[in-house]
């Protein structure tokens, strides 16, 4: 059951939900087999982290100069290593 209750977690986080609330709705929806609050709220506060942090990697602008000397490092040596192009 905790499964399904993270995975609805996970969600309403993307729906920008306060942990409260989100309690509030899993009692709602699984009334006496509900995670505790304080469960609730750190598992929201670790989700909430993981996705910020994918956030900021996606929110970085693309640079076409970087683009170019990647595009460069690939042509000169096909077997290059992703460790060695970052």
């Amino acid at each position: 059951m905790s499964f399904c209750q993270r995975a609805v977690i996970e969600f309403l986080i993307k729906e920008e939900i306060l942990a409260a609330e989100i309690h509030q709705r899993l009692q709602r929806a699984y009334e006496s087999v509900c995670m505790g609050a304080s469960s609730v709220r750190r598992w929201v506060g670790t989700q909430a982290s993981k996705m910020s942090l994918g956030a900021l990697a996606l929110k970085q602008p693309r640079n076409e100069c970087n683009k170019e000397r990647v595009d460069e490092i690939i042509r000169d040596d096909r077997r290059v290593t992703v460790d060695t192009v970052a």
